[in-house]
């Protein structure tokens, strides 16, 4: 329902088959203006991970233009407004 669930349900999953004390790092896969978002939750739930990202960016500009772009800007500005919220209720973690 949620990245923090992913995330909880995905190291579940790798519990099932290794040690999660072995996962040194992962690659994180998601939309680009969610990107600092899934970071965050990692942090959060996993930390110490060496992290990765590949930011799919499904707007048809490349990602230094969002602000040009209406769609782009508003998801970006969007996700930029839940990031407070979700660090006071401690789904996330905040990143250096």
């Amino acid at each position: 329902m949620n990245t923090g669930e992913n995330v909880r349900f995905g190291m579940a999953r790798v519990a099932e088959v290794m040690d999660l004390a072995a996962v040194r790092s992962v690659v994180v896969i998601g939309k680009i203006c969610s990107t600092r978002r899934y970071l965050m939750t990692l942090q959060k739930h996993w930390p110490g991970l060496e992290l990765s990202v590949c930011a799919v960016n499904y707007f048809g500009v490349p990602a230094e233009c969002w602000h040009e772009h209406e769609e782009f800007r508003t998801r970006v500005f969007n996700e930029f407004g839940k990031i407070p919220l979700y660090l006071a209720q401690g789904f996330l973690e905040e990143i250096g």
